[in-house]
């Protein structure tokens, strides 16, 4: 992407300063203080004023902005946030003329921020956005907007492009939406158009709450010629178009026109929409790890060159209207495939595949109703291999089932709570046996440590081990973690207050715990306090509670190599410890290299994907090696990988992170790096499935769900998750199962039955050695199913 960061681009500007915004000002009104704030009204002035790379603060506890006319911004380069007036964390609240309870005939409402031709490196962040027309519209050509950690609720648009005035277009030119939650629209959560491309839009959730009769709602709508857009973490649903028996409903969750391209959907949810979960006419579309449930269509596609890879469409459920009930619908032009992928209903309405195009299937599994269509108008290529299980109909649609998350199908409503995960994508470092520098990363052993300095600052875990230290005796700030997760460590040189003895330190009611008079630590994403687990030279150190157990100690370091690339041609010879091979082609820092002994829990980690022709999740090195893409000369040869390859463990802070693919047992359903995965098994237990965790790799997995688990089922790691011997019990905590790796917690999965209950207790079934892996399985307590599962 051409997305660049404001900030970075212009902190240094001699001219930055900041000023300062409550509703309705203060003083004299001219903005340098608090004391002296302007009013929201004056905001335009207030970005002048601040200049290039400087921040226009808006007070989150002086009361509500109240607006009803758009207020224009036309300066560039700053940063404008809430913030309460003591410095600490807070959302400026605006609210706008968008009649509360909204429905048909109600007043639509105001604009809130109009961004006009020119005002390029903007950053809005920290508001609360309710009862608003539009909140954010972009009304002429711009580049390098970002739009982050804002909540709105009841809204037309949150965001849209729209020329106004005399412009022709409002193309965006580097968009970033992040951590947004829209609650209730009736037109879009997000619109984009004319030629807007290079966008980034991650932990964004809209839910349109059925607003209905605004036309019809769609979560995400591209029009034009939009083009290069990620879509990462991004759930919409319940768009809602209910126009009556007989006549087409409409509410799609994700749609893009035709004339869009180069999509990639990543980790996204379409659930609940009364047409398509996703329709997409673009073209030059990937889908990895999407879901679709409980859509009237799942997936409808239109365009060419689109793959759907380690997907899941779950209980299509047409509402109402004229359309039909289907997993993947293809129009005549389409050229689809579907890889690795689950196709799972008990429905006898609905149709698995319906269209004229052209489907391909590779290793797809179909679970349908015994007396449901598989296949209506085309001939999917690779449908005999398929993995097809029909089961007993449970009505025309699948009501009364559960949804990925546990909770249940019904009839019109549906709505699921946010998950909020953040995500950082920094440039990897080599490790330093050097100090680190003041609050920048260097790496001893298996932690990357973090140490914080005087300033207010806000660290953002990565998928590696973190430690973040803290020294009691020197001014810390006020700092939050985010992302903090089972593999993180915080070290403090003095030893935290414990009132009642036992090892656990509970924060205050606002999550914050006071380090010293002035600075203080937030940890967003902790439940249950920090634990003391061990002191090292570093200090007393301390991990999330509801990860480490009474009497856990700290672990050994785990041994890690890390090997960066340069543009020189270049050998690395493997270690013994797990080596990770980072390859920069964007930088030009690839060449013709070699790599000696590449083992089973090592890893090649690259800033640009590579390429995966068939979308399969495999990448099979050619004659000459493996090509990085870039031009010719960016390879890596002597990779002894034999016919498996390297396969795709997903898309990390690190880059795009590939493993053995030989390491995966065979039909294996595996769980991928740092998401929060839901693998499902067949509904019948007619069959074993293998569900697959290589913990070995010590990297973070996130916190997974496993749903079907039957008595035929297994999960299998590649490092023990108890301790204890063949036919032991290993019990559940606060639900879910710790995924360790010597003795770090590499993540966590929750396990639920055919019935959907919790299953608490799983049963060690022993270790099996292969080509120098080991296989730890387990099984459901007291069932048949052990070793045998891995063949």
């Amino acid at each position: 992407m051409a997305f660049s960061d404001p900030a970075a681009d212009f902190c240094k500007d001699p001219e930055m300063a900041t000023t300062y915004i409550t509703p309705t000002g203060s003083g004299d009104k001219s903005g340098s203080s608090w004391a002296n704030a302007a009013a929201i009204t004056n905001l335009d002035a207030m970005v002048s004023k601040a200049g290039v790379g400087g921040t226009v603060l808006l007070a989150a506890n002086k009361g509500d902005y109240v607006v009803k006319a758009p207020i224009s911004v036309n300066g560039s380069g700053v940063t404008i946030k809430g913030i309460n007036t003591d410095g600490t964390a807070g959302e400026a609240h605006f609210t706008g003329t968008r009649a509360a309870e909204w429905t048909k005939g109600a007043a639509d409402g105001n604009e809130l921020f109009r961004i006009n031709k020119g005002a390029d490196n903007l950053v809005f962040q920290n508001m609360q956005i309710d009862n608003t027309g539009t909140a954010f519209k972009v009304g002429g050509d711009v580049k390098n907007l970002t739009v982050q950690h804002i909540d709105a609720n009841n809204v037309q648009r949150f965001f849209e492009n729209y020329a106004t005035g005399t412009n022709k277009t409002a193309t965006i030119s580097g968009l970033k939406i992040s951590d947004v939650d829209v609650k209730g629209f009736s037109e879009n959560a997000i619109r984009l158009q004319y030629d807007t491309h290079d966008v980034v839009i991650e932990n964004v959730r809209g839910d349109s709450e059925r607003q209905d009769d605004d036309g019809f709602a769609m979560g995400v709508h591209l029009e034009d010629t939009v083009h290069n857009v990620v879509f990462r973490k991004v759930t919409m649903e319940n768009a809602t178009g209910d126009r009556g028996s007989g006549t087409y409903w409409n509410g799609d969750g994700f749609a893009a026109e035709r004339g869009t391209y180069n999509l990639t959907f990543e980790d996204t949810v379409s659930r609940g929409n009364t047409d398509a979960g996703y329709d997409i006419k673009a073209s030059h579309v990937t889908f990895i790890r999407a879901l679709a449930e409980d859509n009237a269509r799942n997936f409808r596609i239109w365009g060419d060159d689109v793959k759907i890879v380690d997907s899941t469409a779950l209980n299509p459920n047409l509402r109402g209207g004229s359309g039909s009930q289907v997993q993947i619908w293809v129009d005549a032009r389409a050229t689809v495939s579907v890889v690795n992928s689950d196709l799972s209903d008990s429905g006898s309405k609905t149709r698995v595949i319906e269209g004229k195009g052209s489907v391909t299937l590779i290793g797809t599994t179909i679970e349908q109703a015994d007396t449901a269509t598989t296949v209506l108008g085309t001939k999917p290529v690779g449908l005999a291999a398929a993995t097809i299980q029909k089961i007993v109909a449970t009505g025309t649609s699948s009501q009364g089932a559960t949804y990925s998350d546990g909770s249940v199908v019904t009839g019109f409503t549906k709505a699921v709570a946010p998950e909020e995960v953040l995500v950082t994508a920094p440039t990897p470092t080599a490790p330093s046996a050097s100090a680190p520098a003041a609050g920048g990363p260097s790496n001893t052993g298996a932690w990357t440590k973090v140490a914080g300095t005087a300033a207010n600052e806000t660290f953002k875990a990565t998928s590696l081990a973190e430690m973040f230290l803290f020294d009691q005796s020197k001014a810390n700030g006020v700092d939050v973690i985010k992302g903090f997760a089972g593999n993180d460590l915080v070290v403090f040189t003095q030893k935290l207050g414990d009132a009642n003895g036992d090892g656990i330190t509970t924060f205050g009611k606002d999550g914050v715990l006071n380090i010293s008079t002035g600075n203080s630590l937030k940890i967003e994403g902790l439940t249950k306090g920090l634990r003391l687990i061990g002191q090292t030279a570093d200090g007393y150190v301390y991990g999330d509670a509801s990860v480490w157990k009474a009497g856990s100690t700290l672990p050994t370091a785990v041994a890690q190599a890390y090997h960066a690339s340069t543009a020189a041609n270049e050998t690395y010879v493997a270690t013994n410890a797990r080596d990770t091979f980072y390859f920069d082609v964007q930088a030009g820092k690839t060449g013709a290299d070699t790599i000696k002994g590449f083992g089973k829990t090592d890893a090649i980690v690259t800033k640009v994907a590579l390429v995966d022709g068939n979308g399969d999740g495999y990448i099979v090195p050619g004659k000459l090696g493996l090509d990085l893409g870039g031009g010719t000369g960016n390879l890596v040869k002597g990779l002894d990988l034999g016919k498996s390859g390297l396969r795709v463990m997903g898309s990390t802070d690190e880059g795009f992170v590939y493993a053995d693919a030989a390491v995966r047992p065979k039909g294996a359903i595996e769980g991928k790096l740092t998401v929060s995965d839901t693998l499902s098994g067949g509904k019948t237990d007619s069959a074993t499935d293998t569900f697959f965790f290589d913990t070995a790799l010590h990297r973070a997995l996130g916190a997974d769900k496993v749903v079907n688990f039957g008595d035929k089922d297994v999960i299998v790691t590649t490092s023990q998750i108890g301790s204890g011997a063949v036919g032991s019990h290993i019990d559940a905590t606060g639900g879910s199962f710790t995924l360790y790796d010597e003795g770090v917690a590499m993540g966590s999965v929750a396990v639920s039955g055919i019935g959907g209950a919790a299953v608490n207790s799983l049963e060690f079934d022993g270790v099996k050695h292969v080509d120098g892996v080991s296989y730890y399985v387990y099984s459901h307590v007291g069932s048949a199913i052990g070793l045998d599962a891995l063949g």
